[in-house]
């Protein structure tokens, strides 16, 4: 890591982009992609209203007409 003071003695310059070199953004990607998914599957269940019953279960997308 190489760093230089600013002429005016302010912060410090880092020469690299940034120290990090991680995914750190895999998980949160993950995790929008497998709620969004969710979010869609719940969507098309509750709009098409059927296969809601499956001995001895009712799913909590079932709509009372």
């Amino acid at each position: 890591m190489t760093t230089r003071h600013d002429a005016a003695g302010g912060r410090a310059t880092i020469v690299a982009r940034t120290l990090r070199s991680d995914r750190w953004w895999l998980q949160p990607a993950v995790t929008f992609v497998g709620l969004f998914a969710f979010v869609g599957y719940a969507l098309y269940i509750t709009f098409i209203n059927r296969n809601y019953f499956w001995e001895p279960y009712l799913s909590p997308f079932f709509l009372h007409a």
